[in-house]
């Protein structure tokens, strides 16, 4: 269910900037392509102190950037990106602005030191994604999609979230729990929460199939997962209900395979980054 947007990893010796593309699929009921986004995340040399999000559809220059800011406390158990405060609680909870991940302890000690040290964002938006934060983070744009060409090690899991939701239609803040369950090998088989329920349905050598399903804020949510065992990118199709404007909308979203270029020149602005996308053999959108 994935598509190659060109090579998957480039790495030349000492680079230390890195450009990471996806592109993000969209077909209404029928399967006709109804949207595509692109988006360009770029991180300067590590340790960075700061990233650029591009995002866009239809031509770059219509791009919208996002710079992502980086501090780290004095104490080392916190960093806060831009207007969010991401803390380290030990042994192993994690804080993202109000919501609270209980995580396996290899995947704390993991994040801690990819985000503390590296900054690394795309770690950050693996998390984010994978705790079905439902649109409610201030890192939405980066955690749609699936940054790494490759999933994570089985032994990185969630076990626990305590979530925060604010009502689209008022200004009411729902507080829920989800837990997830696992099976010996690590593989995720589903999720309970108050709201949400996450059931793995079938399992072939390439892929993974869920059903998830969600009732909440006067509208449901049924849709079916499917994650590529390989690159750990997902595809789904969803339909989901108002009840309020008793409507029902279909449709499917799928992403390119992530890739990931580093090179030496600094990227100057989005045009600079496509470029250097483009010598390493990378197709941008539809060109």
């Amino acid at each position: 269910m994935c598509l190659s947007a060109g090579k998957q990893q480039v790495k030349p010796q000492n680079t230390p900037y890195q450009v990471s593309y996806v592109r993000q699929f969209f077909l209404d009921d029928h399967g006709k392509l109804t949207e595509a986004i692109d988006r360009i995340l770029v991180k300067g040399p590590r340790p960075a102190d700061s990233a650029v999000l591009y995002t866009w559809t239809g031509e770059p220059s219509s791009a919208e950037s996002t710079a992502l800011k980086f501090a780290v406390n004095k104490n080392r158990n916190e960093v806060r990106i831009n207007d969010t405060r991401i803390t380290f609680l030990p042994p192993q909870k994690v804080r993202i602005g109000k919501d609270v991940y209980t995580l396996t302890a290899p995947y704390f000690v993991f994040l801690k030191k990819q985000l503390l040290e590296q900054r690394a964002v795309a770690d950050l938006a693996s998390l984010l994604k994978d705790g079905f934060s439902h649109g409610d983070s201030d890192f939405d744009e980066l955690a749609a999609v699936t940054w790494q060409p490759r999933p994570r090690p089985l032994q990185f899991r969630i076990l626990e979230a305590d979530l925060y939701h604010k009502s689209s239609q008022s200004d009411h803040v729902y507080r829920w729990k989800a837990v997830y369950y696992y099976a010996p090998s690590g593989k995720l088989t589903g999720i309970t929460g108050d709201w949400f329920n996450l059931t793995l349905l079938a399992e072939t050598s390439r892929h993974l199939t869920y059903k998830a399903e969600r009732e909440f804020d006067k509208s449901s949510l049924s849709s079916t997962i499917w994650i590529n065992k390989r690159s750990g990118s997902d595809s789904s199709r969803v339909t989901s209900f108002q009840q309020g404007l008793s409507k029902e909308v279909t449709y499917t979203s799928y992403q390119s395979v992530p890739v990931n270029i580093e090179t030496r020149a600094k990227p100057r602005d989005l045009q600079d980054a496509i470029r250097i996308l483009a010598q390493a053999g990378v197709r941008i959108g539809g060109s």
